[in-house]
């Protein structure tokens, strides 16, 4: 797919479902396996550190492991994303980072599920906010054969087409993972994090980290509104 097909693509999406579709194919095109795109706050903020998930497909296991370890609030590659507005690997980023601070083991603990290579971008917004899309595959050094500038490129036309289709309406093409579909219920039901927590055999902080991309994918902020909005748009049953 070459980048005109990919931006008519892009344009014609109606819904993020779709979106995600099209990003995945032209990835794949690109040697890249897996990619997640969020909304980044300053880690160093202990008030506002979180990362608000928006789209992203990598593996499961990692996704838990990151939060319930914590690793979201010392990640060198959030940290760096703050520093730059080129692209960089997970690699240079550990380097740059560790050179000033300890930094724990992620990138060794991601090579052990498999996910051994891996760059991010950087997409600076109005008001100052950051956005980013990683990219990651389990090839051990192709990162050092990607064209960082073309994914840049296809980044960014990511990041402004989730905002097309999610400014009018947040809800309207909104698709909750089983896993989340499974938090939502409990949720729903009067459910603490803790509670759920002990019911799905997951951490608190993983439980915190699906009511986050709940949240997110809803437009809602608090759990009742995020429970009503489930059972309204029939993601969950009553």
């Amino acid at each position: 797919m070459d980048l005109g097909d990919y931006i008519s693509a892009m344009a014609q999406a109606g819904d993020t479902a779709t979106l995600q579709r099209v990003f995945v194919s032209a990835l794949a095109r690109e040697g890249v396996d897996w990619f997640a795109y969020a909304r980044s706050f300053d880690p160093s903020n202990p008030d506002m550190n979180e990362a608000d998930y928006r789209l992203g497909n990598f593996p499961e296991m990692w996704a838990e492991r990151y939060f319930d370890a914590g690793y979201d609030a010392s990640d060198p590659v959030r940290l760096y994303a703050f520093r730059t507005a080129q692209p960089f690997t997970w690699g240079e980023a550990e380097a740059r980072i560790g050179a000033e601070r300890p930094v724990p083991p992620i990138l060794d603990e991601a090579a052990n599920v498999g996910l051994s290579a891996g760059a991010t971008i950087a997409l600076f917004g109005p008001g100052g906010r950051l956005y980013s899309v990683s990219f990651g595959a389990a090839q051990p050094g192709v990162e050092r054969e990607w064209d960082l500038n073309r994914l840049g490129i296809l980044a960014h036309q990511l990041h402004l087409t989730y905002e097309r289709l999610t400014e009018p309406d947040p809800v309207a093409s909104t698709t909750l993972t089983v896993r989340e579909q499974d938090v939502l219920h409990w949720c729903a039901r009067g459910k603490s994090n803790t509670d759920i927590s002990e019911i799905m055999g997951i951490s608190p902080n993983t439980v915190d980290y699906y009511m986050r991309r709940i949240y997110n994918k809803l437009g809602v902020n608090s759990r009742t509104p995020a429970a009503l909005m489930g059972i309204m748009t029939g993601i969950i049953q009553p």
